[in-house]
């Protein structure tokens, strides 16, 4: 089974319309036919009830389509995590930190970041809480570290990194 299979099958779920299907994927009605009873006839049941207009999933049909449509989700999830992680290469994130941060806390999040974006050259800078607010404010550096509350501040400072190097590189 393929993924532009599953795609033509949501996207037949979605519109309720064989030619409206057909013409979306660049196929003809004969061909979106052709490729639902091949799954039809892979699973073994009926997934779309043609007797009715528009037509409905049946159970299995909506089972299907849900199924169907995590897989579609998390292959564009994957095909964005690697694209991101090709583009790494020779990215710079620049974090601006103030001197505690940076010096006593940063370090073990930074090796955690570097261990999944090896590529990424991480630039600290150690500055003021002002200069960085600055910084951040006009997106000279990526991220921002001026203070954190004690209880969340692990959690917080390694998604601060992640998230701001996601968003930089989107």
């Amino acid at each position: 089974m393929y993924l532009e299979t599953l795609k033509v099958f949501c996207d037949l779920s979605e519109l309720l319309s064989f030619s409206k299907t057909a013409e979306k994927n660049m196929l003809s009605q004969s061909a979106v036919s052709q490729q639902l009873a091949q799954l039809e006839l892979l699973h073994k049941c009926q997934l779309i009830n043609r007797e009715k207009r528009p037509i409905e999933l049946t159970r299995e049909g909506q089972l299907f389509y849900q199924a169907a449509r995590e897989i579609l989700e998390r292959y564009e999830q994957l095909k964005n995590e690697l694209n991101m992680m090709h583009s790494a290469a020779g990215s710079r994130m620049n974090v601006a930190a103030i001197f505690s941060i940076g010096m006593h806390t940063l370090p073990e999040y930074v090796k955690k970041f570097m261990i999944n974006y090896p590529k990424v050259n991480v630039h600290i800078e150690y500055l003021n809480a002002d200069k960085i607010s600055a910084l951040w404010l006009c997106q000279i550096a990526t991220s921002g570290l001026r203070f954190m509350t004690s209880r969340m501040s692990r959690w917080f400072l390694y998604a601060v990194l992640s998230i701001s190097w996601q968003m930089k590189n989107e």
